[in-house]
């Protein structure tokens, strides 16, 4: 990536690594001069957080999906389930993002935890903005595409561990309902 900005300045070029799984306070501190932009797929953490953090052990496991220390640092990372490997469910990845656990419950780097309100910036705003799309999406603003999910209840009112429970009860496309769960 600097090679590539040395031969050919683009500014706000927004170079992405995907997955970003393991990344050390170094490597954190290199994205951030680089203007790199990391998709993060902390929807491994849901179930196979208990197989990387066996084989990576205690000194390393913090440093899973650092989304507290991006934050820190004025890094601007996306969030991704990176489905069908991992739960492709929003919400079971919001989940992961504040509480740190995994399917078994076990805790991985609990100091990279975030607040509900950064992890849903990571899956909206965030997300557009890796994709250059800010100005189209990932907000409801006016001129903004009118992309919306209705939940089954209010997420800022509940405790973290419902959030992987959250149902979609309709989603809007552009203005539009293009799905609606049936009642029950």
């Amino acid at each position: 990536i600097e090679e590539a900005q040395r031969l050919k300045p683009t500014p706000d070029m927004r170079h992405r690594i995907e997955h970003n799984s393991l990344c050390t306070p170094k490597q954190l501190k290199r994205i951030k001069e680089l203007g790199v932009t990391p998709s993060s797929s902390i929807g491994y953490m849901w179930g196979i957080g208990d197989d990387y953090a066996e084989n990576f052990g205690p000194e390393r496991e913090r440093w899973l999906h650092p989304h507290k220390s991006m934050i820190d640092l004025g890094i601007i990372a996306g969030g991704n389930s990176d489905y069908p490997v991992s739960d492709g469910n929003p919400m079971v990845q919001i989940y992961e993002a504040v509480t740190r656990r995994t399917r078994t419950g076990r805790t991985i780097g609990p100091e990279e935890a975030i607040t509900l309100k950064e992890a849903l910036r990571l899956y909206t705003w965030n997300g557009a903005y890796l994709g250059k799309e800010e100005h189209i999406k990932g907000s409801i603003e006016p001129g903004k595409y009118a992309d919306i999910v209705v939940l089954d209840r209010d997420i800022l009112n509940i405790s973290p561990e419902e959030l992987k429970d959250v149902k979609v009860d309709i989603t809007i496309v552009d203005g539009r309902i293009v799905f609606q769960r049936p009642k029950t």
